[in-house]
């Protein structure tokens, strides 16, 4: 996956800004995908990241979740989390 790829979907899929469900609910449907996150190193070095792959509670996006970087793990656990 490529920077177009999370860019994608961002503005383009069903989970788009402009979803009234925070994002990473929707782009997980509602699933926890912390194992797929896990797998692909997600949490290093920070445990809270794998908060973005649990799609069964809703994020209030904090400071803080900008120091996870692997931003295509956790799309691609979304889209795929068998991965």
């Amino acid at each position: 996956m490529d920077p177009e790829y999370i860019i994608g979907a961002l503005f383009n899929s069903d989970c788009g800004v402009k979803d009234g469900r925070a994002f990473y609910q929707c782009l997980h449907d509602n699933k926890n995908n912390r194992e797929c996150c896990e797998k692909n190193d997600v949490s290093n070095p920070f445990e809270y990241c794998l908060d973005l792959c649990d799609g069964t509670i809703p994020i209030q996006l904090e400071m803080k979740y900008f120091n996870c970087k692997d931003a295509v793990a956790i799309v691609g656990c979304g889209q795929r989390p068998w991965m």
